[in-house]
């Protein structure tokens, strides 16, 4: 709600300029000096952008004020800002919804059929927090024997450079707790109850871990369809590969999600929440480094796709280019005939949505560890996205 004032009060100061002369104080500063109405309104505006400091401490305990009363009183506080009809009007809009929320418990209903909870940020990232201390172990916070001991945990999962000895003691005390690494870089005498990597043999002590794709953050649902984004083609890359000089007859963007990629289509980092809108704003995601997963997230979005490496999909779903001139024969295919491209994406969703989730790779997990009802579980969470 305070944008409504520091917007106001932005804009004040942009426009206000020092134009007294007075050599023995700056021009920059006059503007705030003195009783006028123009000096009070800018001093109300310095004032709005301010985050103030206060290092008193209280000799008392301070009462509990309630939330309304914080905001009414921010409201009056900037009311030389807010003073037109329309400012009042979303004041009033904040102040009723915050009401209906501390009245309902938490939902506010909306105008229409829709019922919407106005969950203030700051309480959901608490609540992550709490999940979060109590999911993950971080042993810079808090040890590795305390975990254990009060959470006894029923599966512990680590990455395998994060395997100290101090997690292989409590996991021989805990015996009822398994233990999975994901990685094989590892000393083999250390024990394990399912050890998860790309490069090993299935067995009943071992996961191979193959593409998936990660259903929840994308799926037909999500993403919208946005002008910044479009283009013909799109890839998410890290590095300059030479079939990008070769995309100059396209629409053609280049996204990346750490460091710069020297090409004349690199158009910038991307946040993973903003992928899926990028996603639906291209016609083909091109893969030209073997990033997989990429793969299967863009086939669960019904999204044409094209590797240019050799990828882990049977050529049923994803053709092998053997040559240059292949893989833009392939990409001309997906962008110009669209029966074929529609074919190509219900195929490609199909097979992913079976076989390569996430919920697929948990499923497993669950199996070789022994607990076949929640492995179960997991398979029929996938309708909640499909």
């Amino acid at each position: 709600m305070s944008t409504i004032w520091r917007k106001v009060a932005l804009n004040n100061l942009m426009a206000s300029s020092g134009v007294i002369d007075n050599d023995s104080i700056p021009k920059g500063i006059q503007r705030f000096l003195g009783t006028t109405d123009g000096a009070k309104t800018l001093q109300s505006s310095i004032n709005a952008l301010k985050d103030l400091v206060d290092f008193d401490v209280p000799t008392s305990i301070p009462i509990s004020e309630p939330y309304s009363e914080m905001l009414d009183k921010m409201v009056q506080s900037n009311a030389m800002l807010c003073d037109q009809p329309e400012q009042k009007d979303i004041v009033n809009i904040v102040m009723k919804q915050v009401d209906d929320v501390l009245k309902t418990g938490g939902q506010a209903e909306s105008t229409g059929n829709e019922k919407k909870g106005l969950n203030s940020e700051m309480t959901r990232e608490k609540e992550r927090e709490q999940e979060n201390e109590r999911l993950r172990l971080i042993e810079k916070e808090k040890p590795t024997w305390d975990m254990f001991y009060e959470h006894s945990p029923d599966i512990v999962v680590c990455l395998d450079k994060d395997y100290t000895p101090s997690i292989m003691n409590a996991r021989n005390q805990y015996k009822n707790t398994k233990l999975v690494v994901i990685g094989s870089n590892f000393k083999p005498e250390w024990p394990v109850d399912l050890l998860c990597a790309t490069d090993i043999e299935e067995s009943n002590y071992t996961l191979p871990l193959i593409p998936y794709a990660n259903l929840v953050d994308f799926n037909h649902s999500v993403g919208q369809e946005k002008a910044k984004y479009a283009s013909e083609v799109m890839c998410l890359e890290e590095n300059v590969s030479e079939i990008m000089n070769c995309m100059h007859q396209f629409n053609f963007k280049v996204f990346s999600l750490n460091g710069r990629v020297h090409h004349q289509n690199y158009i910038g980092k991307i946040f993973a929440r903003n992928i899926p809108d990028a996603m639906r704003s291209t016609k083909v995601f091109a893969d030209l480094s073997g990033n997989s997963d990429m793969i299967c997230n863009a086939m669960v979005m019904k999204t044409p796709c094209l590797s240019a490496v050799n990828c882990f999909l049977d050529r049923d779903y994803m053709p092998v280019p053997s040559s240059m001139d292949d893989f833009m024969n392939y990409m001309r295919t997906l962008l110009y005939k669209e029966n074929f491209a529609k074919e190509h994406v219900e195929k490609c969703y199909e097979y992913v949505v079976s076989n390569h989730t996430y919920f697929h790779c948990v499923s497993k997990l669950y199996e070789k560890l022994g607990y076949k009802e929640f492995s179960s579980d997991s398979i029929k969470a996938i309708g909640k996205y499909v």
